[in-house]
């Protein structure tokens, strides 16, 4: 949780790869509280008032992604809405002419994302769904040492560009410093 909103506040990107990571530690206990207390929430260096907090907010997303269906796989509604916003600027971006370094990012990344959503079989609809997707497919192969070669790591490299300036620009509209016409 206060990893997450530290995320959330600098890096929109990473703050979403943060929350596949926290949903997918939750089905990896079974979306049982008790388990993710004694596995995860007890290894938390925080005092007690901080660690109910952390209990609370982990059975709220226990509880939301029981109600949401996605027990097994799938992300919950508020991460998907926000990824959704995420993609809208992403659209409006890549239509302004004076952003050409933030287009040709997109443009490089665009094979590769292609490429994933056909190779992972996704039914992920957006690009940026694809794309963080991709980002997260691959840190979990990373996390499991299996072999990545280089035209996967280099396309990752290409994603990642373009997601870093997503973030950014992402990051300077949340603050008001970039105005959507």
């Amino acid at each position: 949780m206060f990893i997450a909103k530290k995320k959330r506040k600098e890096n929109i990107i990473e703050y979403l790869l943060y929350m596949y990571q926290i949903e997918d530690t939750i089905r990896a206990v079974s979306l049982d509280f008790n388990k993710l207390d004694e596995k995860v929430i007890s290894n938390y260096k925080v005092d007690e008032a901080q660690k109910k907090e952390l209990r609370d907010w982990y059975k709220e997303l226990i509880k939301q992604m029981k109600s949401e269906g996605i027990e097994e796989k799938g992300h919950l509604s508020f991460l998907k809405t926000l990824g959704g916003e995420v993609n809208d600027l992403h659209l409006w971006l890549n239509e302004q002419k004076e952003l050409a370094v933030y287009k040709n990012d997109y443009e490089k990344a665009k094979p590769f994302l292609l490429e994933f959503q056909y190779k992972l079989k996704s039914d992920y609809t957006t690009e940026v769904d694809i794309a963080l997707n991709a980002l997260y497919y691959y840190v979990l192969t990373r996390m499991k040492q299996e072999d990545i070669n280089k035209e996967t790591e280099e396309a990752i490299r290409i994603i990642s560009q373009f997601l870093r300036n997503l973030a950014k620009y992402f990051n300077q509209y949340e603050k008001g410093k970039l105005r959507i016409d």
